[in-house]
């Protein structure tokens, strides 16, 4: 088991419906964080709405996102912490799971005959110092990657673990990779904002129903197995749990 503690980027949550959805510009946001929204974003082809994003400040450190796909009947519910650099316990990681899933699952209560997948992701980072790789960082940290090479010097390691769910299969996804994050903070001698990019190895855990699913889902049971199988991969350290 690790003892590594990891920054906490995004916890989300990704409904795909069967057909076009009645979507309410800024109810569904104030129904999930119980604020008005805080900023809106259009994105237009050829004069055509293709996304809207609705901004939710929650507090100083994290953001509420709604994305809505409009051409592909797609919505992303995103808890976002862009402006937080604590890091989390394991535990710690799955309270804030778990509090996100309470909030969110007011929206799609009422669309158990329309959605026809849904996806449960987490990203987590680790700032990189500079004598340290990715790859040393899993070597000394995970013992199921204890076995790599001391002259790794990038990492892309992602697995699937399909399981069911009343005969819906469900995958697991365990992703890490060497990434960049952009940091922004405010250069009091310049009297402007400073943009620092840090490399970083990005873990995220992707559990969804399958893509060739296409009839309607019990969405309120499957989102809880989903979440299940997020917690039991982040309590056991980043890696399948033994059966």
């Amino acid at each position: 088991m690790t003892n590594l503690k990891w920054q906490i980027d995004t916890i989300r949550t990704i409904l795909f419906f069967n057909n076009k959805i009645d979507f309410e510009k800024g109810v569904w946001s104030k129904a999930i964080t119980g604020k008005d929204i805080s900023n809106d974003l259009k994105q237009e082809e050829n004069g055509i709405e293709q996304q809207y994003i609705e901004m939710t400040d929650l507090d100083h450190k994290r953001q509420f996102n709604l994305v809505f796909v409009k051409e592909s009947n797609v919505i992303d519910l995103q808890d976002s912490f862009d402006k937080d650099n604590s890091v989390y316990s394991y535990d710690e990681i799955i309270s804030y799971i778990k509090d996100f899933s309470e909030r969110t699952k007011v929206v799609y209560q009422n669309f158990d005959n329309q959605i026809i997948r849904i996806g449960r992701v987490i990203e987590l980072s680790l700032p990189l110092e500079e004598d340290i790789s990715a790859c040393q960082l899993l070597k000394n940290n995970i013992s199921y990657f204890s076995n790599l090479d001391d002259d790794l010097s990038e990492v892309s390691f992602r697995v699937n673990k399909s399981s069911n769910c009343n005969k819906i299969k469900v995958n697991q996804v365990i992703h890490y990779a060497e990434g960049q994050k952009m940091l922004i903070s405010f250069d009091p001698q310049m009297g402007a904002p400073k943009a620092n990019v840090q490399k970083r190895l990005i873990l995220n855990i992707d559990s969804n129903t399958d893509a060739t699913h296409k009839s309607p889902l019990d969405v309120a049971e499957l989102s809880e197995f989903l979440e299940e199988s997020i917690v039991s991969i982040v309590k056991n350290g980043g890696v399948y749990a033994s059966n």
